[in-house]
């Protein structure tokens, strides 16, 4: 077994061990706008759409993003073992791993003079570190590993075209994958350019030759922005700014601070950081900025080739990110790329003097402190709870993690629990939308048990859900939700109303449609049930209970064929479900009857044939099923009858 082998099987094993409790994991908060709940990623036949509609990155329109790439594993994932989370974490475990192996292998070959311990040693700092647990354990930060994966794939094949130019499609094609995946891929061309500059990747060149080199990935990197904007998803399309530019660059400095605290001592960790926008008059700005300063001066005046290339690494890294002003203001997948290229010269200066790997052992000491410290991380992103209960208990004066708390707290039927903390989210932001709304919903839920105080109840919820709307006119949880109220104390009108001014703001988003179905069953409206389940089942071809509902909706309206095709897919799609099953075998018999009494005995045949099957599918499933046994035994005879003819 050679050397390599060895390493990479060692890295590999390190990996795997150390998130392995990560496979008991579930989806958390944008998995379900843009994965659980997007319809897009259930179909394999969306994928080329992917690449030119941004809006299929979510189900909810305001959140659109071109992440086209990221799409297509959610896709191609979800038709393998459908939305079982572990499978999904599992493909950021592996994507992980092939960052830590693409990166131990670029360190070979732009570090040859590095110790045979001291390169491992690096890619092992990355692949343990806590930081790393936000991309593992959380599927929607995958856009920021395989966006890495990526990157540090195209540079490595860029360091090959060293010895053979036909590395040059490859690399550019990765590239290109990374942009796909998520824009912060265009710091590769900054990496790329400093590594000539530098002579790390290829050596003292002239400015001429290091042009010709850094240009293709400028030119891919130019159509990618040109394609952005025609599409209008630059920031400068958006409507209004998040912050001022004078606010961005202060609230950059002061997470440059942040940012080395959380990669220096990584053990108060949170979801949810209690980190506010950088003001130039405070203290920790200025810090940031004279890290900055620290870290150029260094480059420029004590450290050596290799070391300054890499030290730059997460300055260049960042300054994508950095560019662009987001609602969030800082997070650990961030940091993801950029504390690769720090593990190198960290790897490099953790070692005693001596020979072998005993210099090592502080180094050594520290990957094992490290895995431990993210096996420990992994379990926090065990549950929606356990995450923001953790993210509460670390800052607690903030009103996002409550209502996350909250929201997980109201999975498990603890309304009371849930209402507290949305409740003290309010206290913490007055007008937080989602407190507001998940409120309303708990006054709503307890209402519907609660006949005494229905009414009170009631009102509580329908104050809530206007002030929301007061504030955002669109807000479809908001919209929905305040039909439900209306439905229930009985005024159908305003109940329609509103289900129908959430369907019209946001059609891809099925609650809507669903609400409309049911209110139009209760006014036995079922053609108008019949359209809305219409859409229902297009925005969920693969959910079982909305053709089962479509059935319904049919038959009641005397469609028995639309009927009996839409209660074949709900058994197709699950077979357990005996309700959907036996109404199909009911409305084929029934179509079978129909087609008896006009004579038409081969239509007949075939249509009791069919429901005969299915009676017996029903019968399979649960075998004391009376009626479908009395069923059964009746279509046979009938059966028997026509055969004998």
């Amino acid at each position: 077994m050679t050397t390599s082998l060895r390493t990479a099987m060692a890295l590999s094993a390190l990996v795997l061990l150390t998130y392995a409790n990560s496979l008991g994991g579930s989806f958390h908060y944008d998995d379900f706008h843009s994965l659980v709940g997007n319809p897009a990623v259930r179909e394999l036949a969306n994928i080329p759409a992917f690449f030119h509609d941004p809006r299929l990155f979510s189900v909810d329109a305001d959140k659109s993003m071109y992440r086209s790439l990221l799409l297509v594993t959610y896709a191609l994932q979800h038709a393998v073992h459908g939305y079982q989370a572990s499978g999904f974490i599992a493909g950021n475990i592996l994507i992980h791993l092939g960052c830590v192996l693409l990166l131990w292998r670029l360190v070979l070959r732009l570090a040859p003079t590095l110790s045979s311990a001291t390169v491992p040693i690096a890619a092992a700092l990355f692949a343990v570190h806590p930081v790393m647990g936000e991309p593992v354990n959380y599927v929607s930060s995958r856009s920021e590993s395989l966006a890495a994966l990526c990157i540090l794939g195209a540079l490595l094949l860029h360091v090959r075209t060293r010895q053979d130019r036909r590395w040059w499609g490859g690399s550019l094609a990765l590239l290109l994958a990374g942009l796909l995946t998520k824009a912060t891929a265009a710091a590769l061309p900054l990496l790329i350019a400093a590594g000539e500059l530098s002579g790390v990747v290829r050596g003292r060149q002239d400015w001429r030759s290091i042009g010709r080199r850094v240009a293709p990935y400028s030119v891919v990197l130019a159509g990618y922005v040109l394609w952005l904007s025609s599409r209008q998803l630059l920031p400068d399309d958006r409507a209004e700014p998040v912050r001022s530019l004078g606010t961005q660059l202060a609230t950059q400095l002061k997470a440059v601070a942040w940012y080395v605290h959380l990669l220096s001592l990584p053990v108060h960790q949170s979801v949810d950081p209690a980190f506010t926008e950088g003001a130039w008059s405070t203290a920790v700005v200025w810090l940031g900025a004279a890290l900055l300063v620290s870290v150029l001066l260094l480059l420029l005046r004590r450290a050596s080739t290799q070391t300054r290339w890499w030290l730059l690494w997460p300055l260049l890294v960042a300054l994508p990110a950095s560019a662009v002003p987001l609602n969030v203001l800082v997070n650990e997948h961030r940091i993801y790329l950029a504390a690769a290229g720090l593990c190198v010269p960290f790897a490099r200066l953790a070692k005693l003097p001596g020979t072998g790997w005993r210099r090592h052992w502080p180094a050594l000491a520290l990957v094992v402190l490290l895995a431990t410290l993210s096996v420990q991380r992994n379990a926090v992103w065990a549950s929606e709870k356990s995450l923001w209960s953790d993210a509460v208990a670390h800052g607690p004066h903030g009103a996002r993690g409550r209502v996350h708390l909250g929201n997980a707290l109201r999975q498990e039927g603890a309304l009371a629990a849930a209402g507290q903390q949305f409740e003290q989210a309010l206290r913490a932001e007055q007008n937080n939308l989602a407190a507001h709304t998940n409120l309303a919903s708990i006054y709503y839920e307890q209402a519907v048990n609660n006949g005494g105080q229905r009414e009170a109840l009631l009102a509580a919820a329908e104050q809530h859900y206007q002030h929301v709307l007061r504030l955002h006119a669109e807000y479809r949880e908001a919209l929905t939700n305040l039909g439900n109220v209306y439905r229930l104390r009985g005024n159908d009108a305003e109940a329609a109303q509103y289900y129908q001014r959430a369907a019209a703001a946001h059609p891809e988003h099925p609650d809507a449609w669903a609400n409309l179905a049911d209110l139009a069953f209760e006014l036995q409206a079922y053609g108008q049930a019949s359209a809305a389940l219409q859409r229902v089942v297009a925005l969920e071809p693969t959910q079982a209970e909305g053709f089962r509902r479509l059935g319904d909706a049919l038959a009641r309206g005397g469609d028995l064929a639309g009927a009996s095709d839409a209660y074949e897919r709900a058994c197709r799609l699950d077979p357990s479900a005996l309700g959907a099953c036996y109404n199909l075998a009911e409305v084929l018999r029934v179509r079978g009857d129909t087609a008896a009494a006009a004579g038409d005995t081969e239509p007949s045949r075939q249509l009791w044939t069919r429901a005969l099957s299915a009676y017996r599918h029903v019968l399979q499933q649960a075998g004391d099923y009376r009626l479908a046994r009395q069923q059964e035994a009746a279509l046979n005879q009938r059966l028997a009858g026509v055969g004998s003819r």
